[in-house]
């Protein structure tokens, strides 16, 4: 499905709106070109989520970041895009929508207590005792530009994405019958050769025989023939047919239900409330 979406974000429309994007980044820088107007704008739908040219920016924004902090300031905005950036950022973005709209179909959603023991594991926020470092972590968020609901609502995303992909990926073998079905439809070809005959080419057709009718008729008999049918006459009789017409004798029954007087009798029962004391005085 990863495939089928990516080849569809990869379609003549998108990359035009990529290439619009990339004069734009060009020219002006990113943060303008997108906070100029349209940020709302729908760069691609997945499933019932729409993904926009802000939400694109801020991923965008975030990868760029983080390369530079390791490539440092050299890997400018013209690099970037060049290295295709601006089209990674676009496939995370259509993954993780996939991943969380699985993961809510499926129920699976990290708690609270998973949550804050993830946060307090995480070494960035960690000091040098190994124990989680409230000011650590606030100074991350200041610096990250994020407020603390809308990290915990990342991390909760990001830990339910973790659980569909090792639901996916655990214990997967492709049979190998499904494997080759697969890779022949992929990679089938057909070549068709065609050729026009046209009435002119035929001619006159003298018409036929009797005897080549005949013949015709009898090598082709099958087609002309009707299938056999029958006709069936059924007589339903039930036990509630018959019933009202039957008088059963009153010894009958009564010997019957002698016999069966087990089932219809309800064993007694008594109802007590029982008190414990010590003695007989404090009974009394």
């Amino acid at each position: 499905m990863l495939q089928l979406i990516r080849g569809k974000v990869g379609s003549w429309v998108i990359k035009i709106l990529f290439v619009l994007l990339a004069v734009g980044l060009a020219g002006f820088g990113i943060t303008n070109v997108f906070s100029s107007g349209g940020v709302r704008a729908t760069v691609a739908t997945v499933g019932d989520q729409r993904i926009t040219v802000e939400q694109l920016n801020m991923a965008f924004q975030a990868e760029l970041g983080r390369l530079q902090r390791v490539f440092g300031p050299s890997l400018d905005l013209q690099l970037a895009l060049s290295l295709g950036l601006l089209d990674q950022a676009m496939n995370t973005l259509v993954d993780n929508s996939l991943l969380d709209q699985a993961a809510s179909s499926l129920g699976v959603q990290a708690s609270d207590a998973v949550i804050a023991a993830a946060i307090q594991q995480e070494p960035t926020f960690q000091d040098a005792t190994g124990r989680f470092n409230r000011a650590q972590f606030e100074r991350f968020l200041r610096v990250s530009g994020l407020d603390e609901p809308s990290f915990v609502a990342q991390r909760r995303n990001e830990l339910g994405r973790v659980e569909v992909i090792g639901a996916i990926a655990a214990g997967v073998a492709v049979p190998d019958t499904l494997a080759g079905a697969l890779h022949r439809f992929r990679n089938e070809t057909r070549h068709i050769a065609a050729v026009l005959i046209g009435p002119d080419a035929v001619g006159d057709i003298a018409p036929p025989t009797d005897e080549q009718v005949e013949a015709f008729y009898r090598e082709n008999e099958q087609s002309f023939m009707a299938p056999e049918y029958r006709v069936l006459r059924v007589v339903s009789l039930t036990a509630a047919d018959v019933a009202e017409k039957i008088e059963i004798p009153e010894d009958d029954l009564l010997a019957e239900y002698d016999l069966r007087l087990d089932d219809y009798e309800t064993p007694e029962e008594r109802a007590f409330v029982q008190i414990v004391v010590p003695d007989e005085a404090d009974a009394a």
